[in-house]
């Protein structure tokens, strides 16, 4: 991590702290459109997506506004022909990129992704329990997917949806990461399909889900996958509540952002359909002092979870991240 980064982070921390928005972070979904049919995601559509050109020009309006990280997900983004120009445009601007992936076309695209900070890679399982969330024959594909990025060096994550078919094999994904010398990251199923309103029937049973949040608490304290398991065990803690989360001090429309397909900036995931404000049409400063910030205890992503504890100073997760960055 650049000075410039870590000085972004120290700065948008100060200035929350006061009540103030700091743009420093935005997840960015550029397209809806997706080669897999996982069981808990509505996002396989054929929605037209925002041109480059528009890309180019937001990009520069964050950067502008003092955004230094920035996710790129979808949909599955390896779908736009065009990722490597976005990649490297965003990269000669000094900005730290996350690609957001399920990996099914990553060994094709690995060059155009390479300069990329961190790569981010859908693993819900071994061959079985994965299969059946995202689809037969997609398992192979991540693993093929694993192997070409070690092989390029670059960082990896693998992101884990805790869902009925997983829920009571948790252990072998973690077994697959010590293999390969890679991190796990673990959230819950969402109660309803992601960006749908009908109820997701992948959720685990409540008490298994538990059961395997406790699992986890225990393994994360063993040497063996203390640094594999990305999630500190306070954000492992909050998680274990779902569906049911309890309220933690949020910096969503503060801190971080969410953009979507067609430019609307939200501030996160949870209230993006009510409240996004048109960045192409009205700028990023000016749709940023227009979002209204909103309030809610449903902070499930593991990656919002970790960023609001450690916004908070929350030890345990500051120390959990010097770890995983060793």
């Amino acid at each position: 991590m650049k000075i410039s980064q870590i000085t972004a982070i120290v700065k948008s921390l100060l200035l929350c702290k006061m009540g103030r928005k700091s743009p420093c972070a935005v997840s960015w979904s550029l397209t809806r459109k997706c080669n897999a049919h996982c069981v808990y995601c509505g996002y396989a559509r054929n929605d037209s997506d925002m041109d480059t050109g528009k890309i180019f020009k937001i990009i520069d309006q964050l950067c502008a506004g003092g955004v230094r990280f920035i996710s790129f997900t979808g949909g599955e983004i390896l779908l736009r022909q065009d990722i490597k120009e976005i990649i490297e445009y965003t990269k000669a601007k000094g900005v730290f990129v996350k690609i957001n992936t399920n990996g099914l076309i990553l060994k094709d695209r690995i060059e155009d992704v390479k300069i990329v900070d961190v790569i981010h890679l859908s693993l819900d399982g071994l061959k079985d329990q994965h299969d059946c969330a995202r689809g037969t024959g997609t398992y192979l594909k991540v693993v093929e997917a694993i192997e070409t990025v070690r092989k390029h060096n670059i960082k990896l994550i693998v992101n884990t949806v805790i869902s009925k078919y997983n829920v009571n094999h948790l252990a072998g994904i973690l077994e697959l990461c010590y293999t390969y010398n890679i991190k796990a990251s673990f959230q819950p199923s969402r109660v309803k399909v992601l960006g749908e309103d009908r109820l997701n029937f992948a959720q685990p049973d409540p008490q298994e889900y538990k059961k395997a949040i406790l699992r986890l608490l225990v393994l994360k304290k063993e040497k063996k996958y203390k640094k594999i398991i990305l999630n500190s065990s306070v954000g492992l803690r909050h998680i274990y509540h779902w569906p049911h989360f309890k309220a933690i001090p949020c910096y969503a429309g503060l801190s971080y952002f969410r953009i979507n397909s067609k430019g609307l900036l939200y501030n996160c995931e949870e209230n993006r359909e009510k409240f996004g404000v048109d960045i192409i049409k009205y700028g990023f400063k000016n749709a940023l002092r227009m979002l209204k910030l909103t309030v809610c205890s449903d902070c499930w992503c593991a990656a919002a979870v970790e960023s609001n504890f450690a916004m908070n100073l929350n030890i345990e997760v500051l120390l959990n991240y010097y770890r995983k960055c060793g």
